[in-house]
């Protein structure tokens, strides 16, 4: 019987990883985890590729990468104010 993949890795992987240019490298990940991979093994892979991917696109679309940097500070940011403003409300 085949093991599964450790769902939260994998559930990350999909959602930043699964490229076009990535889908060889994530069989082999699977493949291998299934041979016998330690789990921290796979998550270290799932990483180098979610990693990969986005100095990729910051080497190709920097602008573009750092403007939406700095929008998901500020949405953080802004969510952050919001939280403190309603627990110092209903405190």
């Amino acid at each position: 019987m085949l093991r599964s993949t450790p769902p939260i890795a994998t559930w990350f992987l999909n959602l930043f990883g699964a490229i076009p240019e990535n889908e060889s490298a994530i069989g082999d990940l699977v493949e291998q985890y299934q041979r016998g991979k330690q789990t921290v093994w796979y998550w270290r892979q799932v990483l180098a590729i979610v990693y990969g991917g986005l100095y990729r696109e910051f080497r190709t679309h920097k602008r573009q990468f750092i403007a939406a940097l700095i929008r998901t500070w500020c949405v953080w940011g802004g969510l952050q104010s919001m939280s403190a403003l309603l627990l110092m409300r209903g405190g």
